[in-house]
């Protein structure tokens, strides 16, 4: 099966004007308010490829990009999360918490199982590690963080943790060769550093509600927010702070 390449990075979209589904799925969490520190990538280059450390945010598309360079099944460690009833093809462990429901499994999965599963639920967030001889994926299977707004900087359980100013992300781990993922995660860098940190303060300035639509969960889907992102950059100490406005 030959997989669409497609770019990963949601932020990246966002810069380049292209407000797709996964666009909007990512805003959907968000009330009105502000919120800090999300979006967290930090990028450090090793000899060969990179360690690459994100917020949650990221966890599906990173799941997504590793399971389409499995060559044959290999032990997939993790979580499904969810606020509806799953039907998946091995047995789980359900934990919840209020309406969310965690599917715990391990099971031995090739890539394409893994993308039809993401294919088939898109609006689950997979908390999955497994590796192969060219990567290793590691995610939390913690709680993300709520959608609520923030006042000041605070440090997140299970995603970024607070030292001195700086949120550092801990949620999701992936240790790769290839340069390309690199590239699109510091799509606005020339790739020619060491380190590379960028975070996101989120600004939910209004969110605009379909007309004629009385079903709330199908205007909350439809419903579109004006946004502006603060993007801030750390590259090898060089501290660099972008803007973008925009409605999706």
């Amino acid at each position: 099966m030959i997989f669409e390449v497609r770019k990963m990075n949601f932020i990246r979209k966002i810069f380049e004007n292209k407000f797709d589904d996964c666009v909007r799925k990512q805003l959907r969490r968000f009330s009105k308010g502000k919120f800090e520190n999300r979006a967290l990538v930090y990028i450090s280059k090793k000899s060969k490829g990179a360690s690459i450390k994100t917020s949650f945010e990221f966890a599906n598309e990173l799941v997504s990009e590793a399971a389409k360079k499995l060559n044959g099944k290999t032990l997939v460690r993790g979580a499904i999360l969810s606020t509806r009833e799953l039907e998946l093809p091995f047995k789980t462990e359900i934990k919840r918490f209020q309406q969310v429901k965690r599917y715990f499994f391990e099971e031995q999965l090739n890539g394409e199982e893994i993308l039809k599963l993401q294919e088939k639920y898109p609006e689950t967030i997979f908390m999955l590690s497994f590796s192969s001889s060219d990567f290793s994926l590691r995610i939390k299977t913690d709680m993300p963080t709520s959608g609520k707004p923030s006042k000041k900087i605070k440090g997140d359980k299970g995603d970024g943790e607070k030292t001195g100013k700086i949120a550092k992300p801990g949620y999701c781990f992936f240790n790769i060769s290839d340069p390309e993922l690199v590239k699109d995660l510091a799509f606005d860098s020339d790739n020619n550093f060491k380190t590379f940190y960028a975070s996101h303060d989120f600004f939910i300035m209004d969110i605009i509600l379909p007309k004629n639509i009385k079903n709330f969960v199908e205007a909350r889907e439809l419903a579109k927010r004006k946004v502006k992102i603060i993007r801030k950059l750390d590259i090898d100490g060089r501290k660099i702070v972008k803007e973008k406005e925009f409605e999706a």
